[in-house]
């Protein structure tokens, strides 16, 4: 898709094209915490593009599931907590799919997957063709 996006874009006005980048990180095994502040998901992170001028929109896409709590999931982007999704329930092991985004500078910085819970466990859930963990950033300039 991008390089038609970009073929959309290189032939108009000024002589300049359009940048176009993807970054995907894909966790392949279940993030459990018991953490009650921010704790970075091993493994879903990613280095946003870079591009002048840029514009980026990250989001994580995942299932939760809780023991009896609060499970808390954030986007971080160089160190700031710049989007935080909560889930809840009165029983335990239900399962809530999340979509947690922001759109953000194309500035090569680091964004994570943080989780915390209110009490009990918190998880985030993986099981091969059926819950997906991912992480996934589009940029444009």
């Amino acid at each position: 898709m991008g390089n038609c996006i970009q073929a959309a874009f290189s032939g108009g006005g000024g002589g300049g094209g359009v940048t176009v980048a993807n970054v995907t990180t894909d966790k392949t095994s279940i993030f459990t915490t018991t953490a009650t502040s921010m704790t970075d998901i091993t493994g879903l992170s990613l280095t946003k593009s870079d591009i002048t001028d840029g514009i980026s929109h990250t989001c994580i896409n995942a299932t939760v599931d809780n023991n009896v709590s609060q499970v808390f999931t954030a986007l971080n982007d160089n160190g700031s907590v710049v989007m935080i999704i909560g889930t809840s329930t009165s029983s335990s092991s239900n399962e809530f799919p999340i979509t947690v985004m922001d759109n953000s500078a194309a500035d090569g910085n680091t964004a994570k997957g943080q989780m915390k819970v209110d009490g009990n466990t918190g998880r985030m859930v993986y099981a091969s063709g059926e819950y997906n963990i991912r992480i996934t950033q589009s940029a444009v300039g």
